[in-house]
C-alpha cells in the first residue's frame, strides 16, 4: 500500500456490479480500469491519481468471481484488513439496483460508517428498471439497510445519470478532508506566548 498523502475515494462493491465501469465514466475515460463480461477481473488494489487533487482505489470484487479460491480468500482478506485500516475521504459501496443486498454489503456499510468520511450507496445500471422502480428501490433499501436516502444514489455509466451528482459528492469529499488536514496540520497557540 502506498503512504497516503492526497484524500482517498474508494470504491468496492460485488463482482460484476460495474465498478470499473463506473470509473471509467467518472474519469471520462473508456480503458483506464479494466472491464469485461467475465466478473472478478480487479485482481488486488488499483490506485488512479486525479488531477494531483486526490486518489481513487479501486478494490477487487466480493462474492462470484471467475477466479480461483485462493485468489478469492485473497481478496476477501485484502478487503477485510483494508476496510478496517484506511479512511477514506468518501466511502461508495456499489450495487447493482436489480440485486437484493446480500450480508457483505450490510457488513461494508457498517464498516465504512466507522471508518469512512462519507458514505454512499450507488445503485449502478439504473438505466435498466424504470423511474418508478428506481424510488421504490431506494426507500426499500433504506429501510433494510439502515441508510439515509440521501446517501443512496442511482447511477448509471452508460446513460449517465447521476454521474455529475457522484462526481460533485466526491468533489465536496475531498474538499472537506483537505480542509480537515490544514484544520489539524495547525499547530495551538503556546501558553504564554
Amino acid at each position: 500500500m502506498p503512504v497516503a498523502t492526497l484524500p482517498l475515494v474508494l470504491i468496492a462493491g460485488r463482482s460484476n456490479c460495474g465498478k470499473s465501469t463506473l470509473i471509467n465514466s467518472l474519469m471520462g475515460r473508456r480503458d483506464l480500469a479494466r472491464t469485461g463480461r467475465t466478473p472478478g477481473l480487479t485482481q488486488g488494489i488499483r490506485f488512479f491519481r486525479v488531477d494531483e487533487r486526490f486518489d481513487i482505489m479501486d478494490t477487487p470484487g466480493f462474492g462470484f468471481a471467475k477466479v480461483g479460491r485462493r485468489a478469492a480468500a485473497l481478496n476477501s482478506a485484502l478487503l477485510e484488513s483494508l476496510f478496517h485500516t484506511t479512511r477514506p475521504a468518501v466511502a461508495l459501496l456499489l450495487m447493482d439496483i436489480r440485486r437484493d443486498p446480500r450480508d457483505e454489503e450490510r457488513d461494508l456499510l457498517h464498516t465504512f460508517d466507522r471508518s469512512a468520511g462519507g458514505v454512499y450507496l450507488c445503485l449502478t445500471k439504473c438505466d435498466k428498471v424504470s423511474g418508478s422502480k428506481i424510488h421504490a428501490t431506494i426507500h426499500r433499501l433504506a429501510g433494510v439497510l439502515h441508510c439515509p436516502p440521501e446517501r443512496i444514489l442511482p447511477v448509471s455509466a452508460d446513460s449517465g445519470a447521476g454521474i455529475s451528482a457522484l462526481i460533485q459528492i466526491i468533489t465536496q469529499g475531498v474538499v472537506h478532508e483537505l480542509k480537515t488536514e490544514e484544520t489539524a496540520s495547525v499547530s495551538p497557540p503556546q501558553e504564554g506566548a
